[in-house]
């Protein structure tokens, strides 16, 4: 229009002005405008400065994004989807402040309700063309068929089970009495808090904090323990410190409020050690937030966590969304956590039961390797888990360090095979020690390492499956098949066992061990041809001895008791 013509030429004239011009006609100029009312017997006066008058015209001229905005909503239908919640707010975004006000009452109620229909984000994305991703191509020993894998995998699990003393029940029964238990929860709380009171003082607490937050009735036994630990007195007779006091937390069957062997109890008391980390929520949010004010939605830890338990399979994995509502379901600050905490421990604890319940544990076990392997080697697991170490705040993200690559998982696990404890230290009466522990001593190799895990992450068949994450509806694992990841396995296993260092180090653990005398000549028996044979030749040989090997230590087993 003409008038809108006119105030985009004096705007421009202003603009054109130097700072100068613009300060002295600003400060100097003065402009009244007079009007006559009363039949002329009194006037109202208004004033405008240059700035002011600019300000007017630019709000002439922007007057067109109101009109805009109007129409994008009014353009806008239900339902709501989030592609109309950005267009809506971009539209928005281009009406000046000082025009918001002239937007109407009812194109202002349906921007809100756009807004306010906030929601997840519809996963998008192909099919993966896991057909065209290359396996692994596994090359079995001269005489070695699939069956014959098959028979020795079942005899290296006996091997295992004998070397381990597993009870009549099988892993299943080793994992009931030996995880399940509270003994396993106190252990978890004994790790957990001193750790957490490492990264920060502000979560430093002793466990009279978990005492206060427990169940009264059920957990009465704990609550005295955890208590009794905080109370506990040094040498000079004063409270030892908080991180300290868990160390003296000692508990028995039942005192977490389940009886041992019960997975669901279990899991009910290993979130309830959560309960007093409060201030964990302040840095990090593990549910997604949606601000229906701003028509934000911001995904929490746990959408972070989903793509791991896919490329693992776990089952009935929960989409963030209802995990989110399940925590908004109730309202105490114990259950919120308890509800936060669960559904991140039950996936773990279905892994362990999906090999320890399997017909065949240690065949489920190279089934699974593969998916493992996968996960690690295509760079998901330490994308997903250095996602949410950025989602931590109060500086906290900077403070931890933790790589799950490849090569930073060896960084991590070699040296903790290479220190596990295989005879402990014995010590005096005043608590000093007299003879050193002994550890297990096997130097493992970076580039084996490596080779390994990438070699058994094509182990099997890729498989395309459907996701509930929200960045893509497809996720990519792997069907594992046991008998070429058992292969690749042992071929690693045997590099490195076989060098000279290793073969010491297993050597000296059968020698300390407490084994008898026939136990004792079939471990370095097996042991010294693993040294002497190449990695094909190890796996016949061991195809071959292992029926009579496994016999001989049944029956020295039988003698000794």
């Amino acid at each position: 229009s003409g008038a809108t013509a006119k105030a985009a030429a004096a705007a421009k004239f202003y603009e054109a002005l130097s700072e100068r011009e613009k300060a002295f006609y600003n400060e100097c100029g003065y402009y009244l405008y007079a009007t006559a009312v009363d039949n002329i017997t009194s006037w109202t006066y208004k004033s405008y400065t240059p700035k002011g008058l600019y300000d007017a015209c630019v709000d002439i001229g922007n007057a067109r994004y109101v009109d805009y905005f109007t129409v994008v909503i009014e353009n806008i239908t239900e339902p709501y989807n989030r592609a109309d919640i950005e267009a809506a707010k971009a539209a928005y975004e281009k009406v000046p402040q000082s025009l918001k006000s002239k937007i109407s009452v009812d194109t202002m109620e349906k921007y809100n309700a756009i807004l306010a229909s906030i929601a997840p984000d519809e996963p998008t994305g192909e099919r993966p063309n896991v057909e065209r991703m290359e396996t692994t191509k596994v090359k079995y020993p001269a005489a070695v068929s699939g069956k014959k894998i098959d028979k020795t995998i079942d005899n290296v699990q006996t091997l295992l089970y004998q070397l381990l003393d597993v009870p009549s029940g099988g892993m299943s029964q080793l994992v009931s009495e030996g995880v399940y238990t509270n003994y396993t929860v106190a252990l978890l709380a004994k790790k957990l808090y001193p750790l957490i009171g490492g990264i920060s003082s502000m979560l430093a607490m002793g466990p009279e904090k978990l005492a206060a937050k427990l169940d009264k009735e059920s957990c009465a036994g704990a609550i005295e323990a955890l208590n009794a630990a905080a109370n506990t007195l040094d040498e000079d007779g004063k409270k030892v410190d908080s991180v300290t006091a868990w160390e003296y937390v000692e508990v028995k069957d039942g005192d977490f409020g389940f009886k041992d062997g019960d997975k669901e109890g279990f899991l009910d008391a290993a979130a309830s050690l959560f309960r007093p980390l409060s201030l964990v929520t302040m840095v990090i949010t593990f549910e997604n937030k949606a601000d229906k004010t701003k028509g934000t939605y911001t995904y929490g830890a746990y959408e972070d966590l989903i793509p791991i338990f896919e490329a693992l399979e776990i089952e009935n994995v929960m989409s963030s969304d209802e995990y989110t509502k399940a925590i908004e379901a109730v309202s105490s600050s114990d259950d919120k956590m308890d509800r936060r905490i669960r559904p991140i421990l039950a996936p773990i604890f279905e892994l362990v039961d999906s090999v320890a319940n399997a017909k065949a544990p240690l065949n489920a076990l190279m089934e699974f390797l593969p998916k493992v392997a996968y996960a690690v080697d295509s760079g998901l697991v330490n994308t997903q888990v250095q996602a949410v170490i950025g989602k931590l705040g109060m500086g906290l993200s900077s403070k931890v360090d933790l790589d799950l690559t490849t090569s930073g998982l060896f960084d991590l696990v070699a040296p903790l095979i290479e220190k596990i404890e295989i005879k402990a230290a014995e010590t005096d009466e005043q608590g000093n020690e007299t003879v050193p522990a002994v550890l297990l001593g096997l130097k493992l190799d970076k580039e084996k390492f490596t080779k390994a895990i990438h070699d058994l992450a094509g182990c099997g068949k890729y498989t395309a499956n459907q996701s509930v994450a929200r960045g893509e509806n497809w996720y990519v694992s792997i069907d594992g098949n046991a008998r070429d990841a058992f292969i690749v396995f042992i071929r690693y296993a045997h590099s490195e066992l076989a060098t000279k260092e290793n073969t010491a180090a297993l050597k000296r653990v059968v020698k300390i061990g407490d084994y008898n005398f026939g136990q004792r000549l079939m471990y370095n028996i097996l042991i010294s041809l693993v040294h002497t044979a190449s990695d094909d030749g190890a796996i016949r040989i061991s195809a071959a001895l292992l029926p009579t090997i496994n016999f001989f230590i049944r029956v020295s087993k039988m003698f000794s008791k």
